[in-house]
C-alpha cells in the first residue's frame, strides 16, 4: 500500500522487494550524484535539478514494476522541464517524453484491477461490510494497491495513527487542519512530543491571526497590481510619444527665431497718431496745434 511517500508492506514476491528497493535507490541517487541527470534525461542542461522527492519516484517506481520497463519520465525527465520549481528549463509539453509519460500511464491503468476487502467495522464505512479498491499488478503474482480511505477512516486521530490520516488528507491545508484536530500542530514547536495544552482563547487567536495574514496578504495583493497598471501606463505613453512625429533641430531653432523676432517688432512698432501730430500727445511741428490720442 503506496501513498505520499509512505509504504505499507508485507512480506511478497522478489519484485515486490525489488521495487522497494528501485526507491531507496533513486532517492540516493539523485541526492547523491545529480550528474547522473544528464545520463537519464536527453534534453537537460546543468545546473539538474535532479527531482529527489520520495513521493514521485515511488510513481515511477511503480509504473517501472507494472510495466516491467525502467522509466524516470514522470519523476526526473518531468522536473527537469520548466516549472515553478525550475522556471529555466524547456518546455516540458512540448518534448517528446511528455507524450511517452502519457502512454505509459495509459498503459499502466489499462493492468489495473479491482478488489475488496473486508471490513469488520462495517458500520465505520457504510451499509457494505467490504471495501473495494484498485491493484496493479506486478511479477509474482504480487500488486500494489491504492488503499481505499475507508480501511483507516475508524481509526481515532491520535499521535499513534497520526501518520495515517496525514497520507489520507490530501494537500497541506488538510493536513494542517488534520493536525490541530489531534492537537498537535506546532510548527515553531521543539519536534518533541508532550501533551497538548488546551487554550480556550487559542481557537479565537489563531482565527485572528490568520485572518490578519490573509489581509496583509491582500494588501500585499493590491499593491503589486496598482505597480502592475502603473508600469503598463508608462509603457503606452512612451509608446505613443515614440509614434509622434517631432521636427528636425534645425527647423525647430529656425520657427523659435521668427517668433521672437514677429515678437520684438510688436513691441517696438510705432502707434498711429491724429492728422498734423506725433504720438505722446506732443506740439505738432506743422503747426496744427495739440492733439492728444484717443
Amino acid at each position: 500500500i503506496a501513498n505520499a511517500g509512505v509504504v505499507y508492506a508485507r512480506p511478497g514476491s522478489m519484485s515486490a522487494l525489488r521495487l522497494l528497493d528501485e526507491v531507496a535507490w533513486r532517492v540516493q541517487l539523485l541526492q547523491n550524484h545529480p550528474e547522473i541527470v544528464a545520463r537519464i534525461v536527453p534534453f537537460a542542461r546543468p545546473p539538474y535539478y535532479a527531482n529527489s522527492d520520495d513521493q514521485s519516484l515511488l510513481n515511477d517506481a511503480i509504473v517501472s514494476a507494472v510495466l516491467r520497463n525502467r522509466t524516470f519520465l514522470g519523476s526526473t525527465a518531468r522536473y527537469e522541464g520548466r516549472n515553478k520549481y525550475n522556471p529555466a528549463g524547456p518546455d516540458w509539453a512540448s518534448q517528446p517524453e511528455a507524450q511517452a509519460h502519457k502512454e505509459q500511464l495509459r498503459a499502466m491503468w489499462k493492468l489495473q484491477k479491482r478488489s475488496s476487502v473486508v471490513c469488520p467495522w462495517a458500520g465505520a464505512v457504510g451499509p457494505s461490510s467490504r471495501a473495494s479498491y484498485v491493484r496493479l499488478p506486478i511479477r509474482g503474482g504480487d500488486a500494489v494497491a491504492l488503499a481505499p480511505r475507508s480501511l483507516f477512516a475508524h481509526l481515532p486521530y491520535s499521535a499513534g495513527n497520526a501518520i495515517t490520516h496525514l497520507t489520507a488528507a490530501r494537500g497541506f491545508a488538510a493536513k494542517v487542519a488534520t493536525l490541530r484536530k489531534m492537537a498537535k500542530w506546532d510548527p515553531l514547536g521543539s519536534q518533541v512530543d508532550a501533551p497538548a495544552k488546551v487554550d480556550p482563547g487559542a481557537a479565537e487567536a489563531e482565527q485572528a491571526a490568520d485572518a490578519a495574514a490573509a489581509g496583509k496578504w491582500e494588501k500585499n495583493a493590491q499593491e503589486k497590481r496598482n505597480a502592475t497598471r502603473l508600469r503598463e501606463r508608462i509603457i503606452q505613453r512612451e509608446k505613443r510619444n515614440a509614434h509622434t512625429p517631432s521636427r528636425p533641430v534645425g527647423e525647430s531653432k529656425r520657427l523659435a527665431h521668427h517668433a521672437k523676432q514677429h515678437k520684438e517688432s510688436q513691441l517696438t512698432e510705432t502707434p498711429p497718431v491724429g492728422a498734423g501730430g506725433k504720438a505722446g500727445g506732443k506740439k505738432s511741428r506743422g503747426g496744427g496745434g495739440r492733439r492728444m490720442l484717443h
